[in-house]
């Protein structure tokens, strides 16, 4: 069985706290986009498109991430409001990521020439999990992070708090069998 790797919370807790200097700002875009993976269970490929148009926000002003998949071509619909929630009243954790990003790039993100540019801006998963390994190292975090990591650790958290067909569906899975290969159950 081969070992594969997962963050637990305490870990995503550690690198939402990081602190970064002004000249790490690739670092600190890394380590948003690696924690919507983890808060998302999207694949790379998926979170690297999502654009301003691909988000949409509720009359409660919560936040709804509409797209099609790149692997499967299927069309999904994640309720980000419900993943990883806060405190009543606040934002989830994807949200506030999402929110902050997008308020801190507004000018670039305006008219619609803006709503279709790539929010992250990140296209190349190489040179993406480069930089994470600084990011984990930054946090003390002494494993081999990846961006498939993200997605595993989404499937290890949310299995003990929701059942198995509907992480499967958030997953995007087509068998139960797959979803299971990615939840890493442990005695914590």
């Amino acid at each position: 069985e081969p070992s594969r790797v997962f963050l637990r919370e305490a870990d995503l807790d550690k690198l939402e706290q990081l602190v970064f200097r002004k000249g790490q700002k690739h670092l600190a875009r890394c380590r948003d986009f690696f924690l919507m993976l983890c808060y998302t269970g999207l694949r790379f490929s998926d979170l690297s498109a999502i654009r301003p148009c691909d988000i949409e926000e509720t009359s409660e002003r919560k936040l709804l991430l509409t797209q099609k998949s790149r692997k499967t071509g299927k069309g999904y619909s994640l309720p980000l409001y419900l993943l990883f929630p806060k405190e009543i009243g606040e934002p989830s954790r994807p949200e506030a990521i999402l929110k902050r990003v997008l308020a801190e790039n507004a000018v670039l993100f305006e008219g619609e020439t803006g709503s279709k540019l790539r929010i992250f801006g990140i296209t190349c998963n190489q040179v993406f999990n480069r930089h994470l390994k600084e990011v984990a190292e930054l946090a003390k975090i002494d494993k081999q992070v990846t961006s498939h990591c993200g997605r595993r650790t989404f499937a290890t958290i949310l299995a003990t708090k929701v059942q198995m067909p509907t992480l499967q569906q958030l997953l995007q899975h087509s068998t139960l069998d797959m979803t299971k290969v990615y939840v890493q159950l442990s005695n914590q």
